[in-house]
């Protein structure tokens, strides 16, 4: 983490925290073509640099550092998870929550919002 100053939890959901490139094959296409075309130079993708470059350093290094141990750090991952395989996201230094939800479900599902709340110990309102 960069800024631990700046955070008091960290909340991930499905984010692939052991392996960044852990995702089912079907995605690899998808990867494939966005670090292409950030290495041909388009804006706003990622490139061949992301991976071993200078420019990323910095990031890589706060990826595989231990977690500051006063943040706290929750990981939600679902075995149904189509896009990151759910084993990646099983961070020793996270609170792992499991929910039966899809990738891109997981920003919408109540289930998922529930779950933060409760172990954030907050309430979640009944329009949620």
């Amino acid at each position: 983490m960069l800024r631990p100053d700046l955070v008091e939890t960290l909340v991930t959901l499905g984010s692939p925290l052991s392996d960044q490139l852990a995702v089912r094959p079907r995605v690899w296409p998808s990867i494939l073509t966005v670090g292409a075309l950030g290495t041909l130079g388009v804006p706003g993708m990622f490139s061949v640099r992301c991976l071993r470059g200078e420019c990323c350093a910095r990031t890589r290094e706060a990826m595989t550092g231990p977690f500051p141990g006063d943040v706290g750090f929750v990981s939600i991952y679902s075995r149904s998870d189509e896009v990151v395989r759910w084993e990646a996201c099983l961070d020793p230094a996270a609170v792992q929550m499991e929910v039966d939800v899809s990738h891109i479900g997981m920003g919408m599902a109540r289930e998922v919002w529930l779950a933060v709340s409760d172990e954030l110990g907050q309430t979640v309102p009944a329009t949620v």
